[in-house]
C-alpha cells in the first residue's frame, strides 16, 4: 500500500495566520519543507483518513482524485480533522456524482453528527451519496473488497469525545495512525501486543518539547516507539513517522529533523509519501 501524509500540521498550520512567531517567520522566509498544511492521509486511491479546511488544496497539490475515495475514517470532530462541509460539494447541482459512488464515512457520533447537521445535508445523506458508519473503540471494521481491516482505539485527547487512532492492516502490511493521541492508556498496549507494524505515524504537535498529555512531542514520542518496540508490536524494519507538528512547538523542521535523526525517527512533512 501506498501511504501519503497529506498534511503535517496541527490546527493552525504553519505558517498560522496572524502569527510572527519565529517558526512561522521562518516558514515565510524557506517555504519548502517548512510550510505545513493541517494533517490527513490518503492510502492507496480510495481510502482515506481525515479530510479537513485543507483537503481541496491537497488534492490538486498531489493531483489527488476525491471521486476515487471510497472509505473515509475520522479520527474526531476538531475543525483540522473534519471539515463537514466539504460533503455539501457532492449534492447534485455541485459536482456529478454517479448513483454508484458511494462514500463511506466512518466516525464517532459527534463526526457523524456534524456531518449529518451540515445545511446542504440536512440529515438527508443519501442525496450526498454518503453511507455512514458509526465507529467504537476496540470493535474492528471489515472491508472485504479492499483488504482491509481497521481496529479504532481510544486517544487520549479530548474527553468531550470519543478521539481516535486507528491501527490498519490493509493487504498483508500493518500500520498504525495516531495523531491527536496522548500517551496511550493500558489497554490500548494491550490491544496492540499482536500487531506488528510496518509503519507507525506518532503524534509530535509538541515537536521537541516533552508533552504526554492530549498531546505528544519530544522524548515522549521516543518512548512511545520504544514501548511499542519493547511489547514486540513493532516489525524488525518499521518505519517510525513523526508528524502532525504545530508552531507552538517552537521548532522548525530542520531543528526537529536533527533531533529525531539520531533515535531513528523519521520527520514528516507535506507530500511525505513511502510504500508498504
Amino acid at each position: 500500500m501506498e501511504i501519503l501524509i497529506c498534511g503535517s500540521a496541527a490546527a493552525e498550520g504553519i505558517p498560522a495566520v496572524f502569527c510572527n512567531c519565529r517558526v512561522c517567520e521562518n516558514a515565510r522566509r524557506k517555504g519548502g519543507r517548512e510550510i505545513r498544511s493541517r494533517s490527513c492521509y490518503r492510502i492507496d486511491r480510495t481510502f482515506g483518513i481525515d479530510a479537513n479546511m485543507d483537503f481541496h488544496w491537497q488534492e490538486n497539490r498531489y493531483c489527488l482524485r476525491s471521486d476515487r475515495l471510497r472509505h473515509l475514517f475520522f479520527t474526531h470532530s476538531h475543525e483540522d480533522h473534519l471539515d463537514p462541509y466539504l460533503f455539501s460539494y457532492r449534492r447534485p447541482g455541485m459536482s456529478v456524482v454517479p448513483p454508484e459512488n458511494i462514500l463511506t464515512v466512518y466516525g464517532n457520533p459527534t463526526v457523524l453528527e456534524y456531518i449529518r447537521d451540515c445545511r446542504f445535508s440536512r440529515g438527508n445523506l443519501d442525496k450526498l451519496r454518503l453511507k455512514p458508519v458509526e465507529l467504537e473503540f476496540f470493535r474492528p471494521i471489515a472491508i472485504p473488497e479492499e483488504e482491509t481491516e481497521v481496529l479504532p482505539l481510544p486517544a487520549n485527547h479530548d474527553p468531550a469525545e470519543k478521539a481516535m487512532i486507528f491501527a490498519i492492516r490493509r493487504q498483508g502490511r500493518q500500520l498504525l495512525v495516531a495523531n491527536d493521541s496522548g500517551w496511550p492508556a493500558d489497554e490500548v498496549f494491550d490491544a496492540l501486543r499482536d500487531w506488528r507494524f510496518d509503519a507507525v505515524i506518532a503524534d509530535c504537535t509538541g515537536g521537541t518539547f516533552t508533552n504526554g498529555v492530549n498531546h505528544m512531542g519530544g522524548m515522549v514520542t521516543v518512548e512511545l516507539r520504544d514501548r511499542l518496540k519493547e511489547q514486540g508490536s513493532l516489525a524488525p524494519e518499521c518505519r517510525f513517522i513523526a508528524n502532525h507538528f504545530s508552531h507552538n512547538g517552537n521548532c522548525t523542521y530542520e531543528e526537529i529533523v536533527n533531533f529525531f535523526t539520531p533515535h531513528g525517527i523519521e520527520t514528516a512533512y507535506d507530500g511525505f509519501r513511502f510504500t508498504l
